[in-house]
C-alpha cells in the first residue's frame, strides 16, 4: 500500500463512519409492473418519486438517499432524536407519496449501526443496511418494521418526546402489534402509515376509508398469491 491509498482511506471526507438510523424501502410487485408497463412510464414516475424526495431533503438536512432499480435506502445524519425525527417523518411520506400517487406498496424496514458514508460516490455500507433488508424480504403487506437494533432508541425516543410536548403524531406512528410475514403471523413494532393524512394529522378513521378504497380497486385483475399483500394490508389497517 502506497501512501497515496493511506491518505485517502483517512480522508474523513470520503469515508465518514458512524451510528446512524437507516430505512430500507422495497417497491413490492415491481417485476410485474415491468411486464405491465414500459420501462419509460416506470421510469417516469420513479423519478418523479425521487424529486420528491429529494425537495423534502432540502428541509430535512439530516437525511441522505440512494436509489437503485426498486429499492431506497436512506439514512441519516446520526442516531440523534432530531434525526430519527425526519427519518420517520420521510418514511411516513414515502409510503403515503408511492401509494396514492402511484398506487405501488412498498415493504420497509428501520434499523440502526454504524454505517460509512461516502457522500461524493453516494455509496453507503454497513451491517444495517444488510438487517433492513432482510427483514423487507420477509414482510408480507405494504408497512415498516422497526428492526431488533433500533427498538430500544425508538421507544425511549417516543417517551422522551411525549414527555417534553405532551403530545407527538410519533405516539402514534409507531405501535406494536402483530404483523404479517412470509415466515409467520408475529409482534412487532412497525410505522402505521395508514393512520395519518396527506398533511400529517393523526385520522386513522378518514384514511382508512381512502386507503381501502384503493387497495379495493387494486385488487382488481389481481389473482392467486399476488392478492395476499393487498388482503393482509387491510387487514392490519382495520386492527386498532
Amino acid at each position: 500500500m502506497n501512501n497515496g491509498d493511506i491518505l485517502i482511506l483517512k480522508n474523513n471526507n470520503l469515508s465518514n463512519t458512524r451510528n446512524r438510523f437507516v430505512a430500507y424501502f422495497d417497491i413490492m410487485g415491481f417485476k410485474s409492473m415491468l411486464r405491465k408497463y414500459s420501462i419509460d412510464e416506470i421510469y417516469g414516475q420513479f423519478k418523479d418519486l425521487l424529486d420528491g424526495i429529494q425537495n423534502k431533503l432540502k428541509t430535512h438536512k439530516l437525511l441522505a438517499y440512494s436509489a437503485f432499480s426498486d429499492l431506497i435506502v436512506v439514512i441519516t445524519e446520526d442516531d440523534s432524536d432530531k434525526s430519527f425525527t425526519q427519518l420517520a417523518d420521510a418514511a411516513l411520506m414515502l409510503m403515503q407519496d408511492t401509494f396514492f400517487h402511484y398506487k405501488w406498496g412498498m415493504s420497509g424496514c428501520i434499523a440502526r449501526g454504524e454505517v460509512t458514508y461516502d457522500k461524493e460516490r453516494n455509496i453507503f455500507i454497513g451491517q444495517p443496511i444488510v438487517d433492513a433488508y432482510l427483514i423487507s424480504e420477509d414482510i408480507d403487506f405494504y408497512g415498516v418494521v422497526i428492526h431488533e437494533s433500533a427498538y430500544d432508541d425508538v421507544k425511549k425516543y417516543i417517551v422522551r418526546k411525549k414527555k417534553q410536548y405532551k403530545s407527538s403524531h410519533l405516539d402514534y406512528l409507531f405501535k406494536e402489534e402483530r404483523i404479517y410475514f412470509k415466515s409467520g403471523f408475529y409482534s412487532e413494532c412497525h410505522l402505521r402509515w395508514f393512520d395519518f393524512d396527506l398533511v400529517k394529522i393523526y385520522n386513522p378513521q378518514k384514511t382508512h376509508e381512502l386507503i381501502t378504497s384503493n387497495l379495493d380497486e387494486m385488487l382488481n385483475g389481481i389473482h392467486g398469491r399476488a392478492r395476499r399483500y393487498i388482503e393482509n394490508t387491510k387487514d392490519v389497517i382495520n386492527r386498532i
